[in-house]
């Protein structure tokens, strides 16, 4: 919704060492492979995670973790959780794509308490339609296939049972597509719905 540190809060931006949130801790890992590095047609400080998995589960998840373990921090006073997701090019001028291009993908996402509690679980096809890269035909090139980095805004009362008070990390759970390789970029908590009292667009532009 804004850059501005009173409105939205970095929660990760995948800025640090593989294995490290933005905020200096450890995040975790499950029964995927997964690099923190650059993101094809896109500016090299655009940073995300390129993570892949072949067998889907509740044992296979990537959780970025905010918070040392034990502890949390009290999120009640924001209305979203947000997060730009894209499928992978297999190479990085994107020449080469996924074998489940233009098929959907979906995972469920859960919050994380400070002891390890969490939340009920929400899935990704509410909020983005994952598919891609995408792109079309041009002349003289051919297939010019682009990763379009997708925003999923999900409010936090669409998670059952939080821990609002106590968040620790974010899971993203791979436990529906049978396999794929995505990216996942910019997780922040936002203190504006970005869905409410929007100006229309037909007023906000000229005729």
């Amino acid at each position: 919704d804004s850059p501005n540190s009173s409105v939205t809060e970095v929660f990760e931006d995948f800025d640090r060492p593989t294995g490290l949130n933005s905020s200096g801790v450890a995040n975790g890992a499950s029964n995927i492979t997964f690099a923190h590095d650059v993101i094809a047609n896109h500016s090299l400080v655009q940073r995300v995670a390129r993570i892949s998995w072949d067998n889907p589960g509740a044992g296979t998840f990537f959780q970025s973790n905010w918070t040392a373990p034990g502890s949390g921090r009290n999120v009640s006073a924001f209305e979203t959780l947000d997060f730009r997701v894209s499928a992978q090019c297999k190479d990085l001028p994107c020449n080469t794509t996924d074998s489940g291009f233009n098929f959907e993908t979906n995972f469920s996402i859960r919050l994380v308490g400070a002891k390890g509690s969490l939340s009920d679980p929400v899935q990704l096809r509410d909020y983005v339609s994952l598919t891609g890269p995408v792109g079309g035909l041009v002349r003289g090139i051919g297939s010019s296939p682009h990763p379009i980095l997708l925003t999923a805004r999900i409010p936090l009362t669409a998670f059952g049972n939080a821990p609002l008070t106590n968040l620790r990390g974010v899971r993203f759970i791979f436990d529906d597509t049978r396999r794929e390789d995505i990216h996942i970029g910019n997780i922040r908590l936002s203190r504006v719905s970005g869905v409410a009292n929007s100006i229309a667009i037909t007023t906000a532009l000229p005729a």
